[in-house]
């Protein structure tokens, strides 16, 4: 499985993929236009679904066509959404469904995530500790925790602005 948590301003994930056969790492946080999709469970349909939202027609017929006739494999994935509206789900029937929570996680290792951001530890670091507590996720060798902020971390954080000076 995986971990993938987000909280209204960033997503944070690790690379550990199980359920295809050999263990093996990918990126599971992906980019489209100004919204941030996670990934868990099989990555094949999670990959389709991304494709057709990367194309954004918004055609369901042409996700059924991608699915074909396994109903299973609607059902074999998550995608979490990070936008600007907040954080929602996706199902392989082409739902989005909006969550009304302010932070929210995917895979097996969310819920040990989670439970050390409700005690004020960052996503990032309280990620680092997933596959201590989650032998299905794992940050690949050589790799940091993937971290994607929905707005510029200078935006998120206007302290981290280098000062400037003062024109008299």
């Amino acid at each position: 499985m995986t971990t993938v948590v987000a909280t209204l301003e960033l997503m944070v994930a690790d690379h550990r993929v199980t359920s295809e056969g050999a263990i093996c790492n990918i990126r599971k946080l992906h980019r489209i236009e100004d919204r941030i999709y996670g990934l868990a469970g099989e990555i094949g349909p999670a990959f389709a679904m991304l494709k057709w939202l990367r194309e954004g027609t918004g055609k369901l017929e042409v996700l059924y066509a991608m699915f074909g006739e396994g109903v299973e494999a609607r059902s074999s994935f998550s995608l979490l959404e990070l936008s600007h509206d907040g954080l929602a789900l996706w199902d392989g029937w082409g739902i989005r469904i909006p969550l009304l929570d302010k932070r929210y996680g995917i895979g097996t290792g969310a819920p040990a995530v989670l439970a050390l951001i409700d005690r004020g530890i960052p996503p990032s670091d309280a990620l680092k500790s997933s596959p201590i507590l989650d032998e299905c996720s794992g940050i690949a060798s050589g790799f940091e925790v993937e971290e994607e902020y929905l707005l510029p971390r200078e935006l998120t954080y206007p302290e981290l602005l280098p000062k400037r000076k003062r024109r008299r």
